[in-house]
């Protein structure tokens, strides 16, 4: 496979990880129109992130194992395709049944959207897999980031429907860069992939080892609680306790992408600097900590509550 048709590939699994991003945005921002046009209460509304959620995790697990036994770009492209069907029955739905069977759609579509494109980033960029991983998700968080603050800046979004038909079309066209772009293999050549273990091999090594446990702990109560905050609580949270305006509540939210954004691309040039991702990633880690800690100990006003969303984003880049 040619250097430029790497590029491409990569650019197509980045698109699609974008447009997942934008997605989970678009679910906060119009959690207010999703539960008023679907007659929804807040546990169903909930009920709905929930089940987005974990069939994402279970999904991501299975496709994650697969992308080594699969040509990525049929994987990939299939699972856009799934997206696709799932952002439209979500957008065409008059209750919670059909709300529900598109969340778990989605789920299960977007669910390779990260672990394909930190996977092609590996096979294409070896010698980057640092920058280039940052890179990717600096540039989804950035679009999510500005989508945001657009929409917090200008009332711009409405009907929670037409949006998902739209993010619909984009997975349309993010399966058919995958299928067309991604090579049948990610690899340069074949000599340079590793010899294949089973699943249950894997498994056991991963189990086995003390640093797979303390990266799930990092990444679960890291990155699992400050995604399920933005992604879920955090601009109800704002306008009922609060008493924010919906645009000022998604303003603040869009202040966590941002900061990942900035965050991910200083932690990459780090790692790619001193040839080592653990201490950037323990340094950031134990920024957010320290954060989470100021948080709980003193009531913020507005304006450094928003500060400090960066902040919390910007130690998230810490995560590789």
């Amino acid at each position: 496979m040619s250097k430029i048709n790497r590029h491409f590939g990569w650019a197509a699994s980045e698109t699609f990880f974008v447009v997942s991003i934008l997605i989970a945005v678009l679910f906060a921002l119009l959690s207010e129109s999703i539960a008023a046009e679907l007659h929804l209460d807040t546990a169903q509304l909930g009920l709905l992130s929930g089940a987005f959620f974990i069939t994402y995790a279970i999904s991501q697990l299975l496709f994650g194992i697969l992308l080594d036994y699969l040509p990525p770009r049929l994987l990939l492209a299939a699972t856009a395709t799934v997206a696709a069907v799932g952002a439209f029955l979500f957008s065409v739905s008059t209750g919670m049944t059909g709300a529900l069977i598109g969340r778990i759609l989605l789920g299960v579509g977007l669910s390779s959207t990260f672990v394909g494109m930190m996977y092609l980033v590996g096979r294409t960029y070896p010698d980057n897999f640092a920058f280039m991983s940052s890179l990717g998700q600096s540039l989804a968080n950035v679009t999510g980031a500005v989508l945001a603050i657009v929409c917090g800046l200008f009332p711009l979004l409405g009907s929670f429907r037409l949006p998902f038909q739209i993010m619909g079309v984009l997975l349309g066209i993010s399966a058919i860069l995958l299928l067309t772009f991604v090579g049948k293999t990610s690899q340069a050549t074949s000599a340079e992939s590793p010899p294949k273990i089973s699943l249950w091999a894997a498994l056991a090594i991963a189990v086995g080892n003390l640093q797979f446990w303390a990266a799930l702990v990092y990444y679960t109560g890291l990155f699992g609680t400050l995604l399920a905050f933005a992604d879920l609580w955090n601009i109800q949270f704002q306008i009922d306790f609060f008493k924010h305006a919906a645009q000022q509540a998604g303003l603040m939210n869009a202040m966590i992408p941002l900061g990942v954004t900035v965050g991910s691309l200083l932690a990459g040039a780090w790692a790619r600097k001193t040839g080592s991702f653990v201490f950037p990633a323990r340094a950031f880690g134990f920024f957010s900590l320290f954060l989470f800690g100021v948080m709980l100990a003193i009531s913020l006003s507005q304006g450094l509550a928003t500060l400090m969303f960066f902040l919390l984003g910007f130690g998230l880049g810490g995560r590789f």
